[in-house]
């Protein structure tokens, strides 16, 4: 299944390869009935993506897509973008069982990083 999820700040992508998110209300609507619909496929303890610190995290790899603010796509070394404002297509793949926890298993499939906004110029 793959939903867009709503633009939300990006922390970048840490040393496993997940790209971090700082979670909002709009998102968290729409991320809990999947959850809650998912969990009964669990076989462990359920592991919350958002965790407590409200860090949405979901793998890149090297078929995600990633495109500038201006719809293009970016070939290459991918600029820094902590701190920017990112919406993503994700893929949830599946419910993972492993080492006593279950979880979703997603991905992010394209991701465009938005251009900064000024108020002035």
């Amino acid at each position: 299944m793959k939903i867009q999820i709503p633009k939300m700040t990006s922390f970048g992508i840490n040393q496993y390869g997940k790209l971090e998110l700082q979670a909002t209300p709009e998102f968290l609507a729409l991320w809990e009935p999947i959850i809650e619909e998912r969990k009964g496929e669990s076989k462990f303890p359920w592991t919350e993506n958002p965790g407590p610190d409200g860090i949405f995290r979901v793998k890149v790899d090297e078929s995600t897509h990633i495109f500038d603010g201006k719809s293009e796509l970016i070939r290459g070394e991918i600029p820094a973008f902590a701190e920017r404002e990112v919406t993503c297509i994700i893929d949830i793949l599946k419910v993972y069982n492993f080492k006593g926890s279950s979880g979703l298993t997603c991905r992010v499939h394209q991701m465009k990083i938005h251009d900064t906004e000024y108020l002035f110029t």
